[in-house]
């Protein structure tokens, strides 16, 4: 990878999350009390405009709930700033097309 990325991932057990920056123009910061090894949560500022970006992902031994609030504190917290919120759920839906889904999928496109 070129030196001028800027990774950012939290925790000290396996990242299964993280959020690449390519861009030197841009001041961006982690979320440290929003992150972890499963969430990567950082702020852009750029001139005037402040955005929060999100990956997740959501562990499929876990029930979903605890990463729903994970979203509803992230939004809390950027509630001045716009967000890109980025999730790999683990859910099964006919609503991007899966043949089969499961429980997760009910409830994750419930809370939208």
């Amino acid at each position: 990878m070129p030196r001028k990325l800027k990774i950012f991932t939290a925790g000290n057990e396996k990242h299964l999350a993280a959020i690449v920056v390519h861009n030197n123009h841009l001041d961006t910061i982690l979320i440290k009390q929003l992150s972890d090894e499963n969430t990567a949560v950082i702020e852009i500022m750029y001139r005037e405009m402040k955005t929060i970006i999100v990956n997740l992902y959501f562990v499929i031994t876990r029930h979903i709930d605890s990463d729903l609030r994970k979203i509803e504190n992230i939004q809390q917290y950027g509630k001045c700033a716009g967000a890109l919120i980025a999730v790999d759920s683990k859910s099964r839906s006919s609503l991007w097309h899966d043949i089969i889904t499961n429980e997760e999928a009910g409830i994750w496109r419930n809370s939208s």
